[in-house]
């Protein structure tokens, strides 16, 4: 994957956390010599998403909220969306970070000519400790649910095929479970139970 694109918006408390999150995928890029394009914050547009994907990266991964039918950027407007501009996909990869957007717009892509879509047919789940909102790297609920999500574009930065990297990605997500059980305390089994909803809503189209 020589050039990647990234959205990251940033205006509420679950985008704030996947923009931190994300954050360590776009320093992993970097340290791997990867082009980067990163949409940041209000920069996470409809018009930019578009003029940037003319640049031809290999690999889009995209943050925010969404559904069946779109996934978003800054305060949540609309970047990819079905049935209006899918085609930009062609011959790339996809990773999108929204809830639902797996179950249309994922298979849409495809037909329209996305390598893959690698994205989740039903919500993704983010807990939060809402004494660590300020440093969502430091939360406790969120980092084993984000450290196992992160996983799957993490080995497509990397360059591994999206099955391979689906596998990864379940590996890690059993892997967080185990640590969240050895270490089990109040909320563990809420944390048990989005981690396990997320692997098991996660999908590869292709």
């Amino acid at each position: 994957m020589d050039k990647i694109l990234f959205t990251r918006p940033d205006h509420e408390i679950v985008t704030s956390y996947l923009h931190k999150w994300t954050e360590k995928l776009v320093d992993k890029a970097d340290e791997l010599n990867r082009k980067i394009f990163d949409l940041e914050k209000e920069k996470a547009t409809k018009e930019n998403f578009e003029s940037y994907i003319e640049n031809r990266p290999d690999l889009i991964l995209i943050n925010g909220h969404g559904n069946e039918r779109k996934a978003c950027g800054h305060k949540d407007q609309p970047l990819l969306i079905n049935g209006e501009n899918e085609e930009l996909t062609e011959g790339k990869i996809v990773y999108a970070r929204t809830c639902n957007s797996a179950s249309v717009l994922g298979k849409s892509c495809v037909e329209n000519g996305a390598k893959a879509f690698l994205g989740y047919k039903n919500r993704f789940i983010l807990l939060r400790n809402t004494d660590s909102t300020a440093k969502p790297l430091k939360d406790k609920y969120a980092s084993p649910i984000m450290e196992a999500s992160n996983e799957t574009p993490k080995n497509l930065i990397k360059g591994k095929d999206p099955e391979k990297s689906m596998e990864k990605s379940r590996k890690k997500s059993r892997k967080k479970i185990e640590e969240v059980l050895t270490d089990y305390q109040i909320g563990s089994d809420k944390i048990i139970g989005a981690i396990r909803h997320n692997m098991e809503s996660q999908v590869v189209i292709d």
